[in-house]
């Protein structure tokens, strides 16, 4: 993990839930904020959340890669990814900002976005390749198609996939709904008038 944020922690959470996570590497500018955040989720999530030394330490060895930083240029050698790695980046919502390089990209059998609009207005990783003709749009799969079945998100394990999120409302709006139906069936919250 890239980031040693909110977002960041969040990002660890989900990985957790949906995935049998063993061992969380962590990488940061801030080498206090770092130890922080690895003391802190290794406690909530009982799971070994150890400190990198660098970037490359971090990417090295790793099943999944998550960058959730403001950086405004790549983080890692997309050379260091290993066959079957699963990249999500998730901080280059902005046209000036950069996680990924162009090898991570280029490596990528599968390039999944939220949105192929939004991507197309915001990703400071894609939309630098796609001007220079490195990439184009077909390449991209949306989430939602993933989801439904409707496409594939990776078709052998030797495979490298990228996750470009830029986050929709509509995804917030979902995991509200559902946030409240489980609060109602439990018997859990405060009703508010409006």
């Amino acid at each position: 993990v890239f980031g040693a944020g909110w977002q960041a922690r969040s990002q660890v959470e989900a990985l957790c839930a949906v995935r049998p996570i063993q061992r969380i590497k962590v990488f940061s500018r801030n080498a206090e904020r770092r130890a922080v955040f690895c003391a802190d989720m290794m406690a909530r999530l009982g799971i070994d959340v150890v400190s990198a030394a660098s970037a490359e330490e971090t990417v090295r060895g790793s099943d999944i890669v998550v960058t959730i930083t403001s950086a405004n240029a790549p983080l890692f050698d997309g050379a260091w990814l290993e066959a079957g790695c699963h990249v999500t980046a998730a901080g280059s919502n902005d046209l000036i900002r950069r996680e990924v390089d162009e090898k991570t990209v280029s490596r990528a059998a599968r390039i999944c976005v939220d949105s192929r609009a939004t991507a197309l207005r915001e990703s400071g990783d894609l939309l630098p390749l796609l001007e220079k003709g490195r990439i184009h749009e077909g390449q991209f799969v949306e989430l939602g198609e993933i989801v439904a079945g409707v496409r594939h998100g990776r078709l052998d394990e030797a495979e490298i996939t990228l996750f470009e999120s830029q986050g929709l409302a509509i995804q917030d709006l979902a995991l509200a709904r559902r946030l409240l139906i489980a609060a109602r069936e439990r018997g859990l919250g405060i009703h508010l008038p409006f």
